[in-house]
């Protein structure tokens, strides 16, 4: 569930925590001790290509897909390199105009 708050969107959590989508994003690429550094970068790399195609990537990153099985563009990411591929592949078919 998404709220906003003048320009800065809101995802809620359970707890009644209520977290930017920016912290959201910024806990997937430093809480997650799995994540290589370069796969760290690659996600930010993501997020910057998604920023050129996309009106609101943060909200994107977080709304599950049917592309992706119904995951969030965030959560395949977080998989490693295939995971990386398969959203980079996804942001590329939005920015040629291919159904997605």
């Amino acid at each position: 569930m998404l709220a906003s708050s003048g320009t800065d969107q809101y995802a809620f959590c359970p707890g009644s925590i209520f977290l930017s989508i920016d912290e959201v994003i910024m806990s997937v690429l430093t809480l997650d001790p799995a994540l290589s550094n370069k796969e760290k970068e690659d996600i930010e790399q993501l997020r910057n290509e998604a920023s050129e195609v996309i009106l609101d990537p943060d909200i994107w990153f977080r709304t599950p897909n049917e592309r992706l099985g119904g995951h969030e563009p965030i959560e395949v990411a977080a998989q490693g390199d295939d995971g990386i591929r398969i959203v980079r592949d996804l942001i590329e078919s939005i920015r040629y105009g291919i159904p997605t």
